[in-house]
């Protein structure tokens, strides 16, 4: 064999290994990736239900203050409320 041809042989492996170590960098990234995405779905579902119960508060909170003002506008009370109706 030639050192031309040993050459060529050094290179293509040196070449070979940078390659299967770029594949093995970005397929761990790959898996990182997968796991973040899977993180942000389960964050998503989560705040979704927690805006729906916060808007099913404030819609139960809103009913509170107005039958208690009209409570308190029944039983006599002198302060003045003006009520969401």
């Amino acid at each position: 064999m030639t050192y031309e041809t040993l050459g060529t042989i050094l290179l293509s492996t040196v070449v070979g290994s940078l390659t299967l170590f770029l594949v093995y960098i970005n397929w761990k990234i790959l898996r990182v990736s997968q796991a973040l995405l899977k993180i942000s779905l389960d964050l998503l579902a989560e705040t979704i239900i927690i805006r729906e119960e916060t808007v099913l508060i404030r819609h139960i909170s809103e009913n509170i203050y107005v039958e208690s003002v009209r409570l308190r506008k029944a039983l006599g009370d002198p302060v003045e409320y003006s009520p969401k109706e």
